[in-house]
């Protein structure tokens, strides 16, 4: 029994300190993201609210790897469908999370997404955080 005790001890301790300094050791060193993570081209879509009306969006980036992309959407609103073209600036952590701030044209009006990027750069989940009333949810995955 008291052999038993210790092994029992020695593992939850093994537990407690071993594996989870050897998962924040692979996380530091196989995980590092950065403007680069995000190069080349890329599909999305999104759906969600805008000020209370449906909305849902399929389209195409191509991001140049040091904070800047440029592509084209297709809006449907339920309504006329929309042509519309954009650039972002974007900003990505060494955690794989960031911030695009987009201008939409034509009219030229701006959009906020804070974003989490997945499977070491090749896809992403995005959400809307500008404008106000925005209720979008979109992913994004290398071609």
């Amino acid at each position: 029994m008291r052999k038993m005790s210790w092994l029992l001890a020695f593992s939850l301790a093994w537990l407690v300190i071993v594996v989870p300094a050897a998962m924040a050791d692979e996380l530091s060193n196989g995980e590092e993201f950065s403007n680069a993570s995000v190069q080349g081209p890329y599909g999305f879509g999104f759906d969600g609210t805008l000020s209370g009306n449906r909305i849902a969006v399929v389209g195409q980036f191509i991001a140049n790897g040091q904070g800047f992309l440029a592509g084209q959407r297709t809006l449907n609103t339920g309504g006329p469908v929309l042509e519309q073209s954009f650039t972002c600036k974007y900003s990505v952590s060494g955690s794989g999370t960031g911030t695009a701030d987009c201008t939409i044209n034509p009219g030229g009006s701006e959009e906020r997404y804070a974003f989490v990027l997945v499977n070491k750069g090749a896809a992403a989940h995005l959400i809307a955080t500008f404008p106000a009333g925005a209720v979008l949810h979109a992913t994004a995955m290398k071609q």
